[in-house]
């Protein structure tokens, strides 16, 4: 039988699953052989300890061999059993006790060899509640739940520790030779890894604790391992598929085009822009992730690679996930290729027919070198000239269909994916794996950090008068954050329709204010959002909606209410909505003040302005699978692997993969052949 096929067997056939106990296996997500295996305990209980019944003591964990001696059952008045069997050693005699389990009373018979293990409790005598039991039915029978290092694993309801644990060893027992090894032997060898078998067995079934942990690490290495492998090998069949287009990047960028730019670029700007400009001057198609917190200058070093496209003759397309941002981008692409002859055009969702037919007609016969849209770019109608570059802005806002279909438009195209949600460098590799990942991680000179500052609500009226003043006096803009768009009948949670009417008929009369959340319909979220942004609007209510999507340097307050709802990165973007022009601005947090936790993670975010770290411990207190709804390939999947705790074995795993694959893809052909199975065709095999 082939590793794979194996591997990848269906569980309900293993010996001891029946139709009953599968179906519970699928509610705890096993499906095949390889989920079983990479199951792993949650903890383990070291039984292999034995003291005589005189040394147990109330309230500790005791594991001993005894003879049964007597078995018996009485009923209470509310008609439950109480099953009680008396064991015996040469040193005592102690009850274990089992309430309304009647079955027990058969599994016990006098003058049984048993390995009791449990917590001694004392009802005028010491007893045992719900012991763990072994009956030891012959000399050679193997010990499972006592007298050994025994696992405990995450089950569901009606599905027991002692059942999962014979399924598991009875797996073992039988098909331990039918798991092949993968991983190449010089990887094991450089990292310390233990052999496939060896590592399983003691996962689940430990001699000692070092050799639990060790095949742990083993098995996180290995998973990590087989999901670059897939990465790897569909970036290459990716490259011998699809040719990508070599750019002539010789031409004018560095002598023309940056000494017109109104500044300077920062090293981390012009270290992306190399990369960029190595990439697209191959033949195989570049994808590359241009992450950088808000403000950081990402935009100006995608601008730098449609400059390229255009020099060669093609076309460039932006697609913006709002038509505000989209029409930011055109005014910014504009401004910045002002001196240069480049035709740019805006696809908006409200054109004129005959407005949007002209425009596509150029569009088509290469009339207009770069194009600026939301997903209206991915529209049937639309055909580019010549089109060999792509850059989606926030691309958590659009789903991967909506980013193929535009990069289907060209002759596979070079493609820039940006977004200012600061990215921990783990997660970065696991989610955008498939991609090369370039960080701007420094900010234009000139910028002034926002100050932040966290407050209960003694200080409200403080901050309210705050942003009246900043308004009034001064001409500022402000936004006011809610986490709820209506009341839910939970009085702790502040609605953005209710404060709005609240404190626009009160505190802020007399000023214009508006009101934006995810209910609206689009096109009136778009027009309010357009008041805000030509300033007629001067505090605007809203939910994290804005937290991407509006670039006004005219708002410089930002106040969150119930700020403890937030995690840290999200409240980090909402605050980079301002800061964005000359002046001083401000973020105000408001928290009730009862979540320790949320406490300290707020006090971080008022002494930290750097989006990174800030995004380094965001995933460090709440966990991948929480990191901005992050559910994607390669964080969900990983069985056994923390992206978190096993960080350093990720970055070993990829660079190991690489160099395996560099020097001979031959040696890697099994993990090729797992990593295919298990990732490229999922669905088919949890069907």
């Amino acid at each position: 039988m082939s590793m794979n096929n194996f591997m990848f067997n269906s569980v309900r056939y293993l010996k001891g699953v029946g139709p009953a106990k599968y179906s519970l296996m699928v509610r705890m997500g096993i499906y095949t052989v390889y989920d079983l295996l990479n199951y792993l305990p949650r903890k383990y209980e070291d039984r292999s300890d034995f003291v005589k019944i005189r040394q147990i003591r109330k309230d500790e964990q005791a594991t001993f061999i005894a003879q049964v001696v007597l078995v018996g059952s009485k009923r209470t008045r509310g008609r439950k059993e109480i099953v009680n069997v008396a064991f015996s050693d040469e040193t005592g005699i102690i009850c274990g006790v089992w309430f309304n389990q009647p079955y027990i009373k058969n599994v016990f018979e006098k003058g049984q060899k048993v390995i009791i293990t449990g917590k001694a409790s004392e009802y005028g005598k010491l007893q045992l509640v719900n012991p763990e039991y072994e009956i030891l039915d012959s000399e050679d029978y193997e010990l499972i739940n006592t007298g050994r290092i025994v696992p405990f694993y995450p089950v569901t309801e009606g599905f027991s520790q002692k059942v999962l644990r014979r399924v598991i060893k009875n797996l073992l027992d039988i098909h331990l030779d039918d798991i092949e090894e993968y991983l190449p032997r010089s990887v094991m060898e450089k990292r310390g890894i233990t052999g496939i078998r060896e590592s399983y067995f003691n996962a689940h079934f430990p001699e000692t604790a070092q050799k639990a942990l060790m095949s742990r690490k083993s098995l996180a290495f290995r998973e990590f391992f087989l999901f670059h492998t897939d990465i790897l090998n569909n970036r290459n069949k990716a490259n011998r598929l699809y040719r990508g287009i070599a750019h002539n990047t010789d031409g004018k960028l560095f002598s023309d085009f940056l000494p017109t730019l109104p500044f300077k670029l920062t090293g981390a700007q012009t270290k992306a822009l190399l990369s960029i400009k190595r990439d697209m001057s191959e033949n195989t198609r570049m994808n590359r992730l241009l992450q950088g917190d808000v403000g950081s200058g990402k935009t100006v070093v995608a601008v730098c690679a449609a400059y390229i496209a255009v020099q060669n003759g093609k076309q460039a397309a932006f697609m913006a996930p709002t038509e505000i941002l989209a029409e930011q981008h055109m005014k910014k692409i504009a401004s910045l290729f002002s001196s240069h002859n480049v035709k740019i055009a805006l696809i908006r969702g409200n054109m004129k027919k005959s407005e949007r037919d002209d425009i596509l007609r150029k569009i088509k016969s290469g009339e207009y070198d770069i194009i600026v849209g939301t997903h209206a770019l991915i529209q049937e109608d639309i055909r580019f000239s010549a089109l060999s570059l792509v850059v989606i802005d926030e691309q958590h806002k659009f789903g991967v269909v909506q980013r193929e279909k535009l990069v289907s438009k060209g002759l596979y195209p070079d493609t820039i994916v940006m977004t200012a949600t600061p990215i921990p460098r783990t997660l970065a590799v696991t989610v955008y794996g498939d991609m090369d990942v370039s960080v701007i991680n420094t900010l234009p000179e000139g910028r002034i950090p926002v100050k932040t500052f966290h407050i209960t609500g003694r200080k409200l009226d403080d901050a309210y008068n705050f942003i009246k003043r900043k308004v009034l006096a001064e001409g500022d803009q402000a936004y006011i954050v809610y986490p709820a768009v209506e009341d839910s009948g939970r009085s702790e949670l502040k609605s953005v329709i209710n404060m709005y009417k609240k404190l626009s008929d009160s505190v802020f009369s007399g000023i214009r204010t508006g009101l934006v959340h995810g209910k609206l319909k689009a096109e009136t979220k778009e027009e309010i959002m357009k008041l805000f942004m030509n300033n007629e609007i001067k505090i605007l209510f809203a939910t994290s909606i804005i937290e991407v999507g509006l670039d006004n340097p005219k708002a410089t307050v930002m106040m969150v209410e119930n700020a403890e709802r937030y995690g840290l990165s999200q409240l980090h973007q909402l605050r980079g909505r301002v800061g964005r022009g000359e002046k001083q601005s401000y973020c105000i947090l408001l928290s009730d003040g009862k979540n320790e936790q949320a406490e300290k993670r707020i006090d971080a975010l008022v002494k930290i302005n750097d989006g990174f770290k800030i995004a380094e411990i965001d995933l460090t207190l709440r966990g991948p699978g929480q990191f901005h709804g992050t559910k994607q390939h390669g964080i969900s999947d990983f069985k056994v692997a923390d992206v978190i705790k096993d960080r350093e074995m990720l970055f070993q795993a990829r660079h190991d993969t690489k160099i395996m694959f560099m020097k001979d893809p031959r040696v890697m052909r099994d993990s090729f052949s797992l990593a295919s199975i298990l990732y490229g065709n999922k669905q088919r095999i949890y069907q």
